[in-house]
């Protein structure tokens, strides 16, 4: 017999809930990537980037007539690296140690690099390769915001630097849905042939820019952010930390928590364990503890072991003057009145997260790259969301998450209605925005269908 839908979601819950996509990334560009000078780029907010530079990571060749490129946008915090998070969707797969990658089939594949010149650009911004806070000399000097249309225009240049005539496809998911649609919009129809927006929307919602300023305040609320004027050997790890921990919130769902973790207690681990895989992320965001904690697997409290000294060197502001002064840090584990107290999975989930994230990314980068999504509105300067999306004179397949919190479905059949050659797939995942990262053999089915489909107007 069939399983019911029901039963399938509960099965795909109860497997696991996706980690981070980019475990193996590190700060810096990864290796194998290229970087392509584009020169003095003139922002919408009307700052200078004088020589910009975008890394990028290419798979396939570009044919003679420069016309079978792709385009991948890639979410908030991934590189560059296509085969290492959409990689069902690419025929090149693997990396060696010197970024080279191996080849694996291309049938049935939408990605296929016997057919296309696939090419993802890191966004400016990013720690990964492209001009950032990281090489402009810190945040403070860096541009803020480089908008999205921003980004939309900088890669297209770069894309034509590589000898691009015209790009056969512009896709992307979440963040890379939104540098999709904006492609398609500032290239028009002679140089972008189609786009593909997953998960993603035409306009950054409250709701959505609401989350981001949370996660920043978190950044700026650790006294290493220092205004944006860190040492690059004392970044604020601890607030990007609890960023990370508030956003992993937002890319999932409610019944995938319950359903993953059942109130279970967790193992709280000792300090080298923590260290070990985060680096020197504050303890009192980690929840340490010495050895020796039970778990219970029947959904019962397990008691936190008694906190441990805080870090040497941990800080606090003075409630009166607002001057640095040492203070013992409260450990995550231990109310104010010294009793001990629960220490759940998901707590235990969570700070994993944000103890391993610091050690792949840098809060100045994190920060401006929010303030790129917050930006986002393809109607700014169009005549708004309908009369821009309108103006897209070429297919679009708009593929959303039913499960999704962060950018709901209506947000994509509203991008469908809109356009006027949209095509609107629904992905069915229980694990919410980050279905598009993880429904990856359906999703690659539902791009495929579509480019075949689509008729000769619109065919690949």
């Amino acid at each position: 017999p069939v399983p019911s839908r029901g039963a399938r979601e509960a099965a795909a819950m109860a497997s696991g809930i996706p980690g981070d996509h980019m475990s193996k990334a590190t700060v810096g560009a990864p290796p194998g990537t290229s970087q392509v000078r584009i020169g003095r780029l003139e922002l919408e907010c009307g700052r200078v980037i004088e020589d910009a530079v975008l890394a990028a990571s290419t798979y396939g060749t570009l044919n003679a007539a420069g016309t079978n490129a792709v385009i991948v946008g890639h979410s908030l915090t991934s590189d560059s690296h296509v085969h290492q998070w959409w990689s069902k969707l690419l025929s090149a797969t693997g990396t060696g140690s010197d970024g080279s990658h191996a080849e694996a089939p291309g049938h049935g594949k939408c990605l296929d690099t016997r057919r296309f010149f696939v090419v993802c650009f890191n966004y400016l911004g990013s720690c990964y390769g492209s001009s950032s806070p990281l090489t402009e000399g810190g945040f403070a000097a860096f541009p803020v915001p480089v908008t999205m249309r921003d980004q939309a225009r900088a890669m297209l240049r770069a894309a034509r630097m590589l000898g691009v005539n015209q790009v056969a496809l512009a896709i992307g998911g979440s963040m890379g849905a939104m540098l999709a649609l904006e492609i398609g919009l500032e290239g028009g129809p002679t140089m972008v042939r189609s786009v593909c927006a997953v998960a993603g929307c035409a306009r950054h919602t409250d709701w959505a820019t609401g989350h981001s300023e949370v996660q920043r305040r978190a950044i700026f609320a650790d006294p290493l952010w220092r205004g944006g004027a860190y040492p690059a050997d004392s970044p604020p790890r601890e607030g990007l930390g609890l960023a990370r921990m508030a956003a992993m919130l937002t890319y999932r769902t409610a019944a995938s928590f319950e359903s993953k973790f059942a109130r279970q207690g967790a193992h709280r681990p000792c300090p080298s364990e923590l260290e070990a895989q985060a680096g020197d992320w504050s303890t009192s965001a980690r929840g340490t503890a010495p050895d020796g904690a039970s778990v219970d697997t029947t959904g019962g409290i397990a008691q936190a072991p008694p906190a441990r000294k805080p870090r040497a060197g941990a800080v606090a502001a003075d409630a009166r003057t607002g001057s640095p002064e040492p203070t013992p840090a409260r450990t995550a584990g231990q109310g104010a009145s010294g009793v001990s107290l629960p220490y759940w999975s998901v707590e235990s989930y969570l700070h994993h997260q944000g103890g391993k994230f610091p050690a792949r990314f840098d809060p100045g980068c994190y920060v401006a790259l929010t303030y790129t999504l917050d930006t986002h509105d393809v109607g700014r300067g169009r005549g708004g969301v309908e009369a821009a999306l309108a103006r897209l004179e070429v297919p679009l397949l708009v593929v959303g998450v039913d499960s999704d919190g962060l950018y709901p479905l209506g947000l994509q059949q509203r991008m469908a209605r809109a356009a006027r050659f949209s095509t609107l797939a629904v992905l069915s995942s229980p694990h919410g925005h980050d279905g598009f990262l993880v429904e990856i053999d359906r999703l690659n089915e539902v791009i495929v269908e579509w480019m075949s489909a689509s008729g000769p107007r619109s065919r690949l």
